[in-house]
């Protein structure tokens, strides 16, 4: 991965990445999502801040593990600050996995919002006052939010 100054493009830093798939912001440091997991770089130096192996992607501040169950960490340490169960962040909610069935949460107050009749979903995203959410089957289901 190579970080370039704008306007000139001059190089910042190089860090090697082992299938990079994604980057984005993760507190003051720059998140990539690769083949080896999650790593955090700083973002004017390009060192490694703290990287995991175990880590699969980051959407909207959380992290799922490679084995589905979704944290909330300290993007400046890496350090699990909560652990949240099968859970998908989606636009200000958090749709969950649970016993009780798949239910979602504001994701500010932690308020239940409502059940939804979908089971183990692979991935949710809102948009305005829409819930859509894609089965293990491929099928995509949409909610109206009220």
């Amino acid at each position: 991965m190579t970080a370039l100054h704008l306007p000139d493009l001059g190089v910042l830093w190089t860090a090697p990445v082992s299938g990079p798939s994604d980057i984005t912001a993760c507190g003051a440091n720059l998140c990539v999502t690769g083949t080896d997991g999650v790593t955090a770089f700083h973002r004017d130096s390009g060192s490694i801040i703290w990287s995991a192996s175990e880590l699969e992607s980051l959407q909207e501040g959380l992290v799922v593990r490679k084995n589905r169950q979704t944290v909330l960490l300290d993007p400046d340490t890496g350090w699990v600050q909560s652990e949240l169960g099968r859970a998908l962040p989606a636009g200000g909610l958090i749709v969950r996995v649970s016993r009780d069935g798949v239910l979602v949460f504001d994701r500010s107050t932690g308020e239940l919002q409502g059940r939804l009749s979908v089971v183990d979903p692979l991935w949710c995203a809102r948009e305005a006052r829409y819930l859509t959410c894609q089965t293990n089957e491929g099928t995509l289901m949409i909610w109206r939010l009220t």
